[in-house]
Protein backbone atom coordinates (compact mmCIF):
# COMPACT_ATOMS: atom_id res chain seq x y z
CA UNK A 1 0.00 0.00 0.00
CA UNK A 2 2.79 2.42 0.93
CA UNK A 3 4.62 1.50 -2.26
CA UNK A 4 1.58 2.39 -4.35
CA UNK A 5 1.19 5.74 -2.59
CA UNK A 6 4.87 6.59 -3.10
CA UNK A 7 4.65 5.64 -6.76
CA UNK A 8 1.62 7.90 -7.23
CA UNK A 9 3.42 10.84 -5.63
CA UNK A 10 6.40 10.39 -7.95
CA UNK A 11 4.12 10.36 -10.99
CA UNK A 12 2.38 13.59 -9.90
CA UNK A 13 5.70 15.39 -9.27
CA UNK A 14 7.06 14.32 -12.63
CA UNK A 15 3.96 15.58 -14.44
CA UNK A 16 4.36 19.04 -12.88
CA UNK A 17 8.03 19.50 -13.82
CA UNK A 18 8.46 17.40 -16.95
CA UNK A 19 7.58 17.88 -20.58
CA UNK A 20 5.08 16.21 -22.84
CA UNK A 21 4.99 12.54 -21.84
CA UNK A 22 2.28 11.50 -24.24
CA UNK A 23 1.21 13.03 -27.56
CA UNK A 24 -2.43 12.37 -26.72
CA UNK A 25 -2.72 13.77 -23.18
CA UNK A 26 -2.13 17.12 -21.52
CA UNK A 27 -0.49 17.22 -18.10
CA UNK A 28 -2.31 18.97 -15.25
CA UNK A 29 0.58 21.42 -14.97
CA UNK A 30 3.99 21.97 -16.55
CA UNK A 31 6.73 24.46 -15.73
CA UNK A 32 9.27 24.93 -18.50
CA UNK A 33 12.42 27.04 -18.60
CA UNK A 34 13.62 27.72 -22.14
CA UNK A 35 16.89 29.14 -23.45
CA UNK A 36 17.09 30.25 -27.11
CA UNK A 37 20.35 30.91 -28.97
CA UNK A 38 20.03 32.10 -32.53
CA UNK A 39 21.12 34.22 -35.47
CA UNK A 40 18.95 37.03 -36.83
CA UNK A 41 19.05 38.63 -40.27
CA UNK A 42 17.60 42.14 -40.36
CA UNK A 43 16.80 44.78 -42.99
CA UNK A 44 15.84 48.31 -41.93
CA UNK A 45 14.62 51.33 -43.87
CA UNK A 46 14.36 54.46 -41.73
CA UNK A 47 13.37 57.43 -43.92
CA UNK A 48 13.90 59.78 -41.00
CA UNK A 49 17.65 59.38 -41.60
CA UNK A 50 18.33 57.82 -44.98
CA UNK A 51 16.62 56.45 -48.11
CA UNK A 52 19.04 53.52 -48.01
CA UNK A 53 18.27 50.05 -46.70
CA UNK A 54 20.54 48.86 -43.90
CA UNK A 55 21.18 45.24 -43.05
CA UNK A 56 22.53 43.29 -40.13
CA UNK A 57 23.32 39.72 -39.11
CA UNK A 58 23.40 39.53 -35.33
CA UNK A 59 23.36 36.93 -32.53
CA UNK A 60 20.30 36.69 -30.30
CA UNK A 61 19.59 35.25 -26.87
CA UNK A 62 16.28 34.50 -25.22
CA UNK A 63 15.07 33.37 -21.78
CA UNK A 64 11.48 32.12 -21.44
CA UNK A 65 9.51 30.75 -18.52
CA UNK A 66 6.14 29.13 -19.19
CA UNK A 67 3.58 27.50 -16.93
CA UNK A 68 0.93 25.39 -18.60
CA UNK A 69 -2.27 24.02 -17.12
CA UNK A 70 -5.27 22.37 -18.72
CA UNK A 71 -7.00 25.70 -19.30
CA UNK A 72 -4.10 27.70 -20.64
CA UNK A 73 -0.48 28.76 -20.81
CA UNK A 74 1.20 31.67 -19.00
CA UNK A 75 4.63 32.80 -20.21
CA UNK A 76 7.27 35.45 -19.61
CA UNK A 77 10.15 36.06 -22.03
CA UNK A 78 13.21 38.28 -22.28
CA UNK A 79 14.98 38.45 -25.65
CA UNK A 80 18.25 40.28 -26.35
CA UNK A 81 20.30 40.93 -29.46
CA UNK A 82 23.14 43.14 -30.64
CA UNK A 83 24.77 43.76 -34.00
CA UNK A 84 25.93 46.32 -36.55
CA UNK A 85 23.87 47.96 -39.29
CA UNK A 86 25.54 48.64 -42.65
CA UNK A 87 24.24 49.64 -46.12
CA UNK A 88 22.85 46.71 -48.05
CA UNK A 89 23.88 47.97 -51.51
CA UNK A 90 27.59 48.15 -50.65
CA UNK A 91 28.42 51.24 -52.78
CA UNK A 92 28.90 54.02 -50.26
CA UNK A 93 30.46 52.77 -47.02
CA UNK A 94 31.80 56.02 -45.51
CA UNK A 95 30.83 59.68 -45.15
CA UNK A 96 33.08 62.73 -44.77
CA UNK A 97 32.08 65.44 -42.32
CA UNK A 98 33.84 68.81 -42.48
CA UNK A 99 33.96 71.27 -39.61
CA UNK A 100 35.51 74.62 -38.83
CA UNK A 101 36.76 75.27 -35.31
CA UNK A 102 36.73 78.56 -33.36
CA UNK A 103 40.05 79.67 -34.87
CA UNK A 104 38.87 79.14 -38.44
CA UNK A 105 40.75 75.90 -39.05
CA UNK A 106 38.98 73.42 -41.28
CA UNK A 107 38.86 69.79 -40.29
CA UNK A 108 37.46 66.59 -41.72
CA UNK A 109 36.25 63.40 -40.08
CA UNK A 110 35.62 60.07 -41.78
CA UNK A 111 32.73 58.02 -40.44
CA UNK A 112 32.09 54.46 -41.58
CA UNK A 113 28.45 53.72 -42.37
CA UNK A 114 28.27 50.98 -39.77
CA UNK A 115 26.22 51.54 -36.66
CA UNK A 116 26.05 49.39 -33.56
CA UNK A 117 22.49 48.50 -32.57
CA UNK A 118 21.08 46.75 -29.51
CA UNK A 119 17.60 45.53 -28.65
CA UNK A 120 15.80 44.18 -25.59
CA UNK A 121 12.22 42.85 -25.55
CA UNK A 122 10.16 41.79 -22.53
CA UNK A 123 6.84 40.00 -23.03
CA UNK A 124 4.24 38.75 -20.54
CA UNK A 125 1.32 36.78 -21.98
CA UNK A 126 -1.44 34.25 -21.58
CA UNK A 127 -2.85 31.75 -24.09
CA UNK A 128 -6.17 30.04 -23.41
CA UNK A 129 -6.64 26.41 -24.45
CA UNK A 130 -9.80 26.55 -26.62
CA UNK A 131 -9.93 23.01 -28.11
CA UNK A 132 -9.63 20.10 -25.69
CA UNK A 133 -10.77 17.06 -27.71
CA UNK A 134 -8.55 17.09 -30.78
CA UNK A 135 -4.99 16.13 -31.62
CA UNK A 136 -3.88 19.70 -32.42
CA UNK A 137 -4.06 21.88 -29.33
CA UNK A 138 -5.35 25.37 -30.13
CA UNK A 139 -4.64 28.47 -28.05
CA UNK A 140 -5.73 32.11 -28.28
CA UNK A 141 -4.81 34.97 -25.98
CA UNK A 142 -2.81 38.13 -25.63
CA UNK A 143 0.34 39.67 -24.24
CA UNK A 144 2.00 42.89 -23.18
CA UNK A 145 5.26 43.63 -25.00
CA UNK A 146 7.94 46.20 -24.18
CA UNK A 147 10.67 46.54 -26.83
CA UNK A 148 13.55 49.02 -26.94
CA UNK A 149 15.79 49.12 -30.03
CA UNK A 150 18.60 51.66 -29.78
CA UNK A 151 21.37 52.75 -32.17
CA UNK A 152 23.81 54.95 -30.20
CA UNK A 153 25.67 56.44 -33.17
CA UNK A 154 25.92 59.71 -35.07
CA UNK A 155 22.56 58.84 -36.61
CA UNK A 156 19.93 56.77 -34.80
CA UNK A 157 18.76 54.45 -37.58
CA UNK A 158 15.98 52.15 -36.43
CA UNK A 159 15.78 53.58 -32.91
CA UNK A 160 12.32 52.90 -31.49
CA UNK A 161 10.58 51.94 -28.29
CA UNK A 162 7.11 50.45 -28.18
CA UNK A 163 4.83 49.05 -25.52
CA UNK A 164 2.06 47.02 -27.15
CA UNK A 165 -1.07 45.08 -26.33
CA UNK A 166 -0.90 42.05 -28.64
CA UNK A 167 -3.31 39.37 -29.80
CA UNK A 168 -1.77 35.91 -30.07
CA UNK A 169 -2.64 32.51 -31.45
CA UNK A 170 -0.85 29.17 -31.33
CA UNK A 171 -1.22 25.55 -32.39
CA UNK A 172 0.66 22.58 -30.92
CA UNK A 173 0.52 19.45 -33.06
CA UNK A 174 1.88 16.17 -31.61
CA UNK A 175 3.44 14.16 -34.44
CA UNK A 176 3.31 10.39 -34.83
CA UNK A 177 7.01 10.13 -33.95
CA UNK A 178 6.29 11.59 -30.49
CA UNK A 179 7.77 15.02 -31.30
CA UNK A 180 5.93 18.34 -31.26
CA UNK A 181 5.31 20.86 -34.04
CA UNK A 182 4.22 24.36 -32.95
CA UNK A 183 3.05 27.39 -34.93
CA UNK A 184 2.24 30.84 -33.57
CA UNK A 185 1.20 34.33 -34.67
CA UNK A 186 1.08 37.68 -32.89
CA UNK A 187 0.18 41.26 -33.77
CA UNK A 188 -0.45 44.50 -31.81
CA UNK A 189 -3.84 46.21 -31.54
CA UNK A 190 -2.81 49.19 -29.39
CA UNK A 191 0.67 50.59 -28.78
CA UNK A 192 2.58 53.43 -27.19
CA UNK A 193 5.40 54.25 -29.63
CA UNK A 194 8.44 56.42 -28.94
CA UNK A 195 10.67 57.64 -31.75
CA UNK A 196 13.08 60.48 -32.37
CA UNK A 197 11.48 63.89 -33.10
CA UNK A 198 11.78 65.51 -36.51
CA UNK A 199 14.97 67.35 -35.57
CA UNK A 200 16.52 64.07 -34.35
CA UNK A 201 18.11 65.78 -31.35
CA UNK A 202 16.08 65.32 -28.15
CA UNK A 203 17.95 67.52 -25.68
CA UNK A 204 16.61 68.54 -22.28
CA UNK A 205 18.49 70.17 -19.40
CA UNK A 206 19.66 67.72 -16.71
CA UNK A 207 18.57 64.69 -18.74
CA UNK A 208 20.60 62.01 -20.46
CA UNK A 209 20.14 61.24 -24.15
CA UNK A 210 17.91 58.25 -23.36
CA UNK A 211 15.92 60.27 -20.81
CA UNK A 212 15.34 63.03 -23.37
CA UNK A 213 14.31 60.41 -25.95
CA UNK A 214 11.39 59.37 -23.73
CA UNK A 215 10.33 62.97 -22.99
CA UNK A 216 7.60 64.33 -25.22
CA UNK A 217 8.01 61.76 -28.01
CA UNK A 218 5.45 59.17 -26.90
CA UNK A 219 2.31 58.57 -28.95
CA UNK A 220 -0.61 56.17 -28.54
CA UNK A 221 -1.28 54.53 -31.91
CA UNK A 222 -3.35 51.77 -33.49
CA UNK A 223 -2.63 49.41 -36.39
CA UNK A 224 -3.04 52.26 -38.90
CA UNK A 225 0.21 53.82 -37.70
CA UNK A 226 2.11 50.92 -36.15
CA UNK A 227 2.35 47.25 -37.09
CA UNK A 228 4.49 44.47 -35.72
CA UNK A 229 3.30 41.10 -37.00
CA UNK A 230 5.30 38.01 -36.05
CA UNK A 231 5.11 34.32 -36.94
CA UNK A 232 7.06 31.31 -35.74
CA UNK A 233 7.26 27.60 -36.48
CA UNK A 234 9.07 25.26 -34.07
CA UNK A 235 10.01 21.60 -34.41
CA UNK A 236 11.02 19.49 -31.44
CA UNK A 237 13.80 17.16 -32.61
CA UNK A 238 14.97 15.76 -29.28
CA UNK A 239 13.08 14.81 -26.13
CA UNK A 240 13.94 13.01 -22.92
CA UNK A 241 12.40 12.92 -19.47
CA UNK A 242 14.35 15.97 -18.27
CA UNK A 243 15.20 17.98 -21.35
CA UNK A 244 14.03 18.68 -24.88
CA UNK A 245 15.59 20.56 -27.78
CA UNK A 246 14.05 22.18 -30.85
CA UNK A 247 14.79 24.37 -33.83
CA UNK A 248 12.69 27.47 -34.48
CA UNK A 249 12.20 29.82 -37.41
CA UNK A 250 10.72 33.23 -36.62
CA UNK A 251 9.67 36.04 -38.96
CA UNK A 252 8.80 39.58 -37.87
CA UNK A 253 7.64 42.66 -39.75
CA UNK A 254 7.70 46.15 -38.17
CA UNK A 255 6.15 49.33 -39.55
CA UNK A 256 5.98 52.75 -37.90
CA UNK A 257 4.44 55.68 -39.77
CA UNK A 258 5.47 58.78 -37.78
CA UNK A 259 7.38 61.05 -37.92
CA UNK A 260 8.86 59.40 -41.04
CA UNK A 261 8.28 55.84 -42.18
CA UNK A 262 10.32 53.12 -40.52
CA UNK A 263 10.11 49.52 -41.75
CA UNK A 264 12.14 46.57 -40.61
CA UNK A 265 12.05 42.85 -41.36
CA UNK A 266 13.60 40.17 -39.17
CA UNK A 267 14.33 36.50 -39.92
CA UNK A 268 15.71 34.36 -37.14
CA UNK A 269 16.85 30.75 -36.77
CA UNK A 270 17.40 29.57 -33.20
CA UNK A 271 18.04 26.45 -31.16
CA UNK A 272 15.95 26.05 -28.02
CA UNK A 273 16.78 24.07 -24.88
CA UNK A 274 13.80 23.33 -22.63
CA UNK A 275 14.34 22.29 -19.01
Amino acid sequence: MKTNILRSLIIVATSCLGHVVSAQTLQDEKNIFRIEVGVMRQKTLDLQYSPRVYKSISPSLGFIYSREKKKGLFDVSLKLRTGSLSPSDGDLQSVYITDTDFDGNDGMEVHDLEYAQMSAALEVGYLHHIVTHSKPRWFVGGSLVENFTYTPSIIYIGTINYASLNLRGRMDYPLNNGKLLSLGISFPVLSVVTRMPYHNAPIYPNKSGIGAFFTGNNEVVTMNSFQNESFFVRYQWFKSEKISMDVQYESNWLYSKKPERLTASYRQISIGINL
